[in-house]
Order: structure tokens, then sequence, then C-alpha cells
């Protein structure tokens, strides 16, 4: 059984391990990066295992649809945030075809709709752009990343007004 949890820094040599396994080496990112996000907000993240071993994580944190840097990471917060930004979603070769992606991004947009985010966005890239229309996502506008090309992507999400 997959089980998806929060990631915690403990968490990045094994997702060093995944990223590496699943990018080329131009979108392979430090894992001082992650870090940073973490540092900042990490309540939006999150890693898929089995039987211990890390199988894909889901790197997320509140950011502003219009920022032109996504790839330098998160920005100090300040309540201008409009949406949670997918840093990064990966899931290693080894445990593609097991609906890993689709677990963790049904965590994230049940984190999203319970705190008062009501879309998320990410930059498509490595041809993921199909992957991407299928969870519901919709291009917004070319995006390069670390110079390799991209799509930036949003979602927009229904959310129960509180009462």
């Amino acid at each position: 059984m997959t089980t998806i949890r929060q990631m915690t820094i403990k968490d990045l040599p094994a997702i060093d391990q995944v990223q590496q396994a699943s990018f080329i080496e131009e979108l392979w990112e430090d894992m001082s990066l992650f870090q940073g996000i973490l540092d900042k907000y990490d309540r939006a993240s999150f890693v898929a295992e089995k039987r211990g071993i890390v199988l894909g994580y889901l790197l997320t944190h509140p950011s502003r649809i219009d920022r032109d840097d996504f790839e330098n990471g998160c920005e100090d917060l300040n309540s201008s945030e409009d949406h949670l930004y997918i840093h990064d979603l990966c899931v290693h070769p080894d445990g593609r075809g097991m609906g890993i992606a689709n677990l963790l991004l049904s965590k994230l947009e049940e984190f999203a709709k319970e705190n008062g985010f009501h879309k998320f966005a990410g930059i498509a890239v490595q041809d993921a752009e199909s992957f991407w229309l299928k969870q519901g996502l919709k291009q917004l506008k070319p995006y390069p990343y670390h110079g390799e090309p991209g799509t930036l992507m949003v979602k927009e999400l229904l959310v129960k007004e509180l009462r």
C-alpha cells in the first residue's frame, strides 16, 4: 500500500535520488533549494512511500501567479499569494503506473480546499503537458524553466464558502 505523508527535511536525500532517476540532468535542482522552500512553508509538500521507500514527492508552496522566477523557490510570504505553486511533482520510474502522482495531487487539492487556496499552478516540462491537462490544468503561457521549454499551467478549484 502507498502512503502519502507530509514531507520533512529528513526526506531530502531520498527525494534527490528520485529526482535524479526521473529528470534530465539540466532539471536537477540542489536540495538546498528544496530545504529553503520547506523552511518557508512545509505544510503543502508530500511524499509517497511504499514499504518505507520514497517513490514520489510533491513540493508545493504559496505564490503569486504573476511571478517570472518560479525556479528560485519560495519568496518570503506576505499574504499576497493567490495560489499554491507546484514546484516539483516527481515519481521514480520504479513507481510509475501505480497512481502515485494522482494520490499526491489529490492530497494537494484536499489541502488547498481546506486552507482556502482557490487554484494551483505548475510548469510542465519534459513533454508533461498532456499529463497536466488530464489533471484539469489549463495552459496559461510558455514558460522556460532552467533554460528548457515549459508551459505555465493552472487549475481553478471549487472551494466551499465558509459560513
